[in-house]
C-alpha cells in the first residue's frame, strides 16, 4: 500500500485491521494503524476501538492507553465498551490503580460505570484475596444502583471456596436469589462467568455447585 502502490483508503484499512483483530495478530494491526494515519486516513471510532481491545487482550496497556489519547484527540468519544476494556486489563495487569484512574475518567467523561466495571474490580480483589476490598467494590455497585450479576457473585463464591471459607460461600448462594426454576441454570451461567473471569473452579467450588445442585434437585 506504500511506495510505488496505490495508497490504500479508509475502508481497505479498516476491513485489514479488523481481519487481523480476528486472529489477534496485534504486531500487524499496530503497523496498519500507524500507516493508516501517516497515509492521512482517517480512523473512525470503531477503529481505535478495536485497536484498544486488541492490545488490551495482547497485554498491551501502555500501547492501549495511547490510542485511548489519540482517539479523544481526534474528536470521538470512548464508549462504556471502551473503558470497560481498559478496566478489564488493567486489573488483569495488577495496575488497579489505573483502572481506578479509567473509571475516574469515565465519570468525568460523563460515562456511568456499568456491572461490567465493577466485575472487573470485583473479581481483581478475588484473584489476590483482597476480600474485604471485593465487598467493598460490590456495595460500591449496590450503591450506583446496579444489580450484583451472575459473575460478580461467581468471583466471591471462587474466592471464599478457594480459602475453604464454605460456610461464607454458601452464604452467597443464598443472596443470590435465584427464582427456584431458574436455580439449574444459573448455576451453569456461574460457572461460565467465573472461567470468563479467570476464576477457574477448582475442586472445593465444585463441591459447593455439586451440594447446591443437589438441593435444587430434591426440591424438583
Amino acid at each position: 500500500m506504500q511506495g510505488n502502490r496505490l495508497k490504500g483508503n479508509a475502508v481497505t484499512y479498516i476491513t485489514l485491521i479488523t481481519a487481523y483483530c480476528d486472529i489477534d495478530h496485534i504486531v500487524k494491526v499496530v503497523d496498519l494503524f500507524d500507516q493508516m494515519l501517516a497515509s492521512g486516513c482517517s480512523p473512525d471510532a470503531s477503529v481505535y476501538h478495536r485497536l484498544i481491545s486488541g492490545l488490551r487482550k495482547a497485554g498491551r496497556m501502555d500501547a492501549a492507553s495511547n490510542v485511548l489519547s489519540k482517539l479523544k484527540e481526534a474528536g470521538f468519544r470512548p464508549d462504556i465498551v471502551c473503558y470497560n476494556s481498559l478496566v478489564r486489563g488493567f486489573c488483569k495487569k495488577n495496575m488497579v490503580d489505573k483502572a481506578y484512574d479509567i473509571i475516574k475518567e469515565m465519570e468525568e467523561a460523563g460515562v456511568k460505570p456499568d456491572s461490567v466495571s465493577y466485575n472487573s474490580l470485583i473479581a481483581y480483589f478475588c484473584q489476590n484475596g483482597n476480600f474485604g476490598l471485593a465487598r467493598e467494590a460490590m456495595e460500591w455497585m449496590i450503591n450506583e444502583g446496579h444489580v450484583p450479576t451472575i459473575a460478580t457473585y461467581g468471583a466471591l463464591i471462587h474466592a471464599y471456596g478457594s480459602n475453604g471459607n464454605i460456610k461464607e460461600a454458601m452464604k452467597l448462594f443464598n443472596d443470590m436469589s435465584l427464582k427456584e426454576n431458574n436455580l439449574l441454570e444459573d448455576a451453569f451461567r456461574l460457572m461460565d462467568a467465573m472461567i470468563e473471569h479467570a476464576c477457574k473452579p477448582d475442586y472445593i467450588t465444585m463441591e459447593i455447585l455439586t451440594g447446591w445442585l443437589s438441593m435444587v434437585n430434591l426440591k424438583n
